[in-house]
């Protein structure tokens, strides 16, 4: 109940001051020695909107005024006196006053809707001015020493101008007023519209006002030609509505392109990350398969160790083997050399045998056949009897080619050979048909099979050769040459 009251009390309290603000009264005016009130005079309390002084002529009503005019800095002329000495009260009662002061009682009130006023707590002020002999004066505020300069700016902080003084209408003015013109006429002359505005104060924006309507004039020209451009571009505009209406059209075909290559960038990037999700398996895979390579490559490796280790052995074996082989060989080769002498000892034998034997044949075939028979059968047991000799020689052959073929694979870092020469037949000599089986024989078994017709020509290439390559009396000699 008690809040209820009291915002009750509160609506009334603002019902009742309104909503004007606050305004600045003159209480009371304070006269000390001032003109011709001798010591201290007290004038009020003053009205809040109007008061008036009057009484009889010469009974101070100006001084009331001058006093004001005095506090608010006018000068001595503007007070009707020469001098501000003279505000100084001179009397018989009282003479030689050495100051007179004026005090002037300010404060901030607000009007109500009932006709009655609110004084606004602590915003009373004084303002005194002293005048002394000497013709000087001093300002003081509330009792502290000020200046003029300060008053103005205190004053014109609370609405009182005191630069133009439009506040103050003095005796003589209100007919002044009355003549004024509408407007002033030129730019030095005033009017009550120039008087109008310099009480309310706003001929602080006459030059302002002049600068803006300048600028306006300027902008409406601006104004005029940007319209005419505008106008121009709308032209234009209508005659590029064709162009704008196929550049719109383009402009939709190119944002529906746009999704959709949009749309085929995100399909190909999902089908790039599903191939990025098989290629990374795929590379796991293959990592994994490369480990297990690795791991079969590093067995291998130690396979390869153990077989190269068995290899070195083997061909340590090898190699001693090969040593022995080439000794064998070496000697079967010593071995065939020591048997081709004896061998070719008995050539000249079989020689002579064949040459007998031929020689026989011929004087059989010359005889008589049957004669021939006889040496026919004698010639088949000469081949018998040279059978054995014949495979011993064979034999004794396919030893010597097996020991030479082991001698030339062995022998052929060092660059060993053997050759055959076989020569001919002395001219002019006769040979047995025994010398010549036995020459077949031991041709057959240095050269290979013997025919008759290579026979006869290996005999007609022999006698041609006359007697090189023969062997004491002409005979044939096959001969193995062992360089």
């Amino acid at each position: 109940m008690e809040a209820a009251d009291q915002f009750a009390t509160r609506e009334t309290e603002q019902a009742r001051v309104g909503s004007r603000g606050p305004r600045l009264v003159i209480n009371e005016m304070v006269m000390r020695n001032f003109k011709s009130y001798a010591g201290e005079q007290r004038v009020g309390p003053f009205h809040k909107s109007f008061s008036a002084v009057v009484g009889p002529n010469g009974s101070g009503k100006s001084n009331v005024i001058d006093a004001m005019l005095f506090v608010f800095g006018k000068r001595a002329k503007q007070m009707r006196l020469n001098k501000v000495s003279e505000l100084i009260h001179n009397s018989t009662n009282h003479q030689n006053l050495t100051s007179a002061g004026v005090s002037v009682h300010f404060q901030e009130i607000i009007d109500m809707d009932d006709g009655a006023y609110e004084a606004v707590p602590e915003s009373e002020f004084v303002i005194t001015r002293v005048a002394f002999r000497d013709n000087s004066s001093k300002y003081y505020i509330n009792n502290r020493a000020s200046n003029f300069t300060e008053v103005t700016k205190k004053l014109k902080g609370k609405g009182v101008d005191l630069d133009n003084n439009r506040f103050l209408i003095l005796q003589g003015e209100v007919e002044q007023i009355s003549l004024m013109k509408p407007k002033a006429q030129g730019p030095h002359d005033e009017g009550f519209l120039e008087y109008l505005e310099d009480i309310i104060g706003t001929n602080k924006y006459v030059e302002k006002i002049e600068e803006s309507s300048k600028e306006l004039e300027s902008l409406n020209e601006k104004r005029s030609g940007v319209v005419q451009m505008v106008k121009l571009s709308e032209k234009e505009r209508d005659s590029l509505e064709d162009v704008k209406n196929e550049a719109e059209t383009y402009m939709l075909k190119e944002l529906s392109l746009l999704k959709w290559q949009e749309k085929a960038a995100k399909l190909a990037h999902e089908d790039t990350n599903t191939k990025m999700n098989e290629l990374q398996e795929n590379l796991s895979n293959l990592e994994e398969n490369l480990k297990n390579k690795r791991e079969e490559i590093k067995g291998n490796s130690n396979r390869l160790k153990e077989l190269e280790s068995v290899h070195n052995t083997h061909l340590t074996r090898k190699e001693a083997c090969d040593s022995l082989k080439i000794e064998d060989a070496t000697k079967d080769c010593e071995k065939s050399k020591n048997l081709i002498p004896k061998l070719e000892e008995n050539i000249p034998k079989l020689q002579k045998i064949f040459l007998d034997e031929e020689k026989v044949l011929e004087e059989m075939k010359e005889n008589s056949k049957v004669e021939a028979e006889k040496y026919r059968s004698e010639l088949s047991k000469v081949r018998a009897e040279l059978e054995p000799w014949e495979k011993e020689l064979i034999m004794h052959k396919g030893k010597l080619e097996v020991a030479q073929t082991e001698r030339n694979l062995l022998t052929q870092k060092v660059g060993m050979g053997v050759k055959c020469v076989v020569t001919g037949f002395r001219p002019g000599t006769k040979y047995s048909f025994g010398g010549v089986v036995a020459f077949i024989a031991t041709t057959e078994a240095l050269v290979g099979p013997v025919t008759r017709q290579s026979f006869w020509r290996l005999l007609a290439r022999a006698s041609a050769a006359g007697t090189s390559g023969s062997n004491g009396g002409g005979r044939v000699v096959p001969r193995v040459m062992i360089p």
